[in-house]
């Protein structure tokens, strides 16, 4: 269960990630690869693992299981070339 203190760190690290970059959209080529991945799936008779199901509910025949979201923390730290943020991942929800 995320606690409200978890709850407000998450959302200054999701804040401060947003901040620091453009948003990219997600076209159809950049959606392409999750028609490959199910794709190819499909064809052997395997299952998608994913952290995102939904994204591939409409696709009939296919095994998709859930798994957890990795939590991102991003880390300002400073180096040799300024401050620059790092990326550490841990298991999630």
């Amino acid at each position: 269960m995320i606690v409200d203190h978890e709850r407000a760190a998450r959302q200054a690290h999701l804040q401060q990630a947003e901040s620091d970059g453009d948003a990219v959209p997600l076209d159809a080529s950049a959606a392409q690869p999750f028609g490959r991945v199910a794709t190819i799936a499909l064809a052997h008779a395997l299952p998608v693992y994913t952290c995102i199901p939904g994204d591939f509910t409409r696709i009939d025949g296919l095994e998709v299981v859930a798994v957890p979201v990795p939590l991102v923390y991003v880390t300002p730290v400073e180096g040799s070339r300024g401050q620059r943020h790092v990326l550490q991942i841990g298991q999630g929800l």
